[in-house]
């Protein structure tokens, strides 16, 4: 199928599930449109900052690869590096929003850097794509209060196929066995005020903390059904829910440690192996590698999803969080 349809409409949902209309592509550039709307993106209830609606992080990255994947079609997204987000994307009811994903060129930065991205990415022959995302705050009716604002951006790889997926070094299920239990429903109960997390992105059954001083949890893979209701199973190529999880685990853990709440600003690389099947039984292994000197406020930390042969689906370096305050 043709993913375009008159008047730029996408016509493969199935694949582009977070792209409503493409306003423009040709060969280096793609520009394509989500209106977010709670009634259509029901995910959006059960993803809040502060009580409001947000646009989560994890689907930042999947819209970016979406957009970027407009122009490598055939290809296979093997990594992500330099994402950041910048600014939340909030839906208030007042001011509805559209959101711009736009796709280019990685600039000289990634380009100097191909070698690294290259192994990140764990193909020579992987190409490079940078995407972001931005839209303009305005009034129904009215005038725009803030143009061009930016959210997030990152640089997206593209090769033939995934990378060989590594075994990982410990075998999860052992760690996840002799791990002190962190409680789950506290943190939810507990940080709630500043970021709450519906059934939606509720896919962990546990999160433990090993005697080896890493963070082991394990989710069940959600089957998507009902995250978008005009679409029965959505095929997203970053596990965006998956991921929104794997994270959990360093918020999980500062939350019972140190008292705080956390979210994600930015992410030095992730790596992709395969897409987990729905209703999988998947593992996370979490290091805190840097816990932001003595305040404490940011914290650095690398995590691995593997699934029950201890073979990794997607690999997380630097991912960093700062404290909601």
């Amino acid at each position: 199928m043709a993913p375009i349809g008159p008047g730029g409409y996408v016509a493969d949902v199935v694949n582009y599930p977070l792209l409503q209309r493409v306003r423009h592509l040709d060969g280096a550039s793609a520009v394509a449109e989500l209106r977010l709307d709670p009634d259509v993106h029901r995910y959006l209830a059960d993803h809040r900052v502060r009580g409001i609606a947000t646009f989560p992080g994890a689907f930042h990255i999947e819209g970016h690869a979406e957009v970027a994947g407009l122009l490598h079609p055939g290809r296979t997204l093997v990594s992500a590096t330099d994402v950041e987000f910048v600014k939340f994307v909030k839906c208030h009811a007042a001011f509805p929003l559209t959101l711009s994903m736009r796709a280019g060129p990685a600039g000289p930065a990634a380009a100097g850097s191909a070698a690294a991205g290259s192994a990140a990415a764990g193909s020579a022959a992987a190409q490079p794509v940078a995407a972001e995302t931005r839209s303009d705050l305005v009034r129904p009716g009215g005038p725009v209060l803030e143009a061009d604002r930016l959210h997030s951006r990152g640089t997206y790889w593209f090769a033939e196929e995934f990378p060989a997926a590594p075994g990982s070094p410990r075998p999860v299920r052992q760690l996840l066995a002799g791990g002190r239990p962190l409680d789950l429903e506290a943190f939810y109960a507990d940080t709630h005020r500043h970021i709450a997390f519906g059934q939606t992105f509720r896919c962990t059954t546990q999160v433990r903390l090993a005697d080896d001083g890493s963070l082991v949890s394990e989710l069940v893979v959600p089957d998507n059904r009902g995250l978008l209701p005009f679409l029965c199973s959505p095929r997203l190529r970053t596990m965006p829910v998956v991921m929104d999880n794997a994270w959990r685990s360093a918020l999980i853990w500062a939350h019972h440690e140190l008292g705080r709440s956390y979210v994600p600003i930015s992410i030095r690389s992730i790596r992709f192996h395969r897409i987990p099947f729905p209703a999988e039984t998947l593992y996370t292994i979490s290091t805190v590698t840097d816990a932001g000197g003595p305040d404490g406020h940011r914290l650095d930390v690398d995590i691995q999803i593997v699934d029950s042969a201890d073979t990794v689906l997607a690999g997380i370096r630097g991912l960093v969080v700062t404290e909601v305050r």
